[in-house]
């Protein structure tokens, strides 16, 4: 499959994934992730959602409300994909709403028997909104030199 396939293929997967969880689709969801699939979020300390406690999550604890992805960095390696994005997240924890711009960086497999793309991992943390680490971060890129 030619990388642009390849990008093309992941960045629909991702949207799949995101209206899935939008939609509460429980259905939706058990067919474009991975059966060990987990979902590490961004807190102190770090949880981990299994593909069950994810799937049961998105209609209860864990419910998405809204979403807006930006440019997805989409990486192939052989039967895998790194997809990275930023986005806004609207995300309903309990009885709080986490929102904000977060980083999403996903590790899709490729199913067998031509089964398409599965999702495998997925991080999901706020953005650090200070500038001024970002502005650091760049002066260490060395092509930008």
């Amino acid at each position: 499959m030619a990388k642009a396939d390849v990008d093309s293929a992941i960045q629909e997967a991702e949207l799949q994934v995101m209206r899935a969880w939008l939609a509460q689709d429980r259905g939706a969801l058990k067919s474009l992730l991975h059966r060990d699939f987990t979902c590490m979020m961004g807190t102190l300390p770090p949880e981990v959602l299994d593909r069950p406690s994810f799937i049961e999550a998105a209609r209860k604890g864990l419910v998405l409300r809204a979403f807006s992805l930006r440019t997805m960095l989409v990486r192939p390696y052989k039967q895998l994909v790194w997809c990275s994005t930023g986005g806004e997240l609207e995300i309903e924890v309990g009885r709080t709403t986490w929102r904000g711009e977060f980083l999403i960086t996903d590790l899709w497999q490729r199913g067998m028997f031509g089964r398409g793309w599965r999702l495998a991992e997925r991080s999901l943390a706020r953005i650090e909104v200070d500038n001024r680490l970002a502005d650091a971060v760049r002066r260490l890129q060395m092509w930008t030199r």
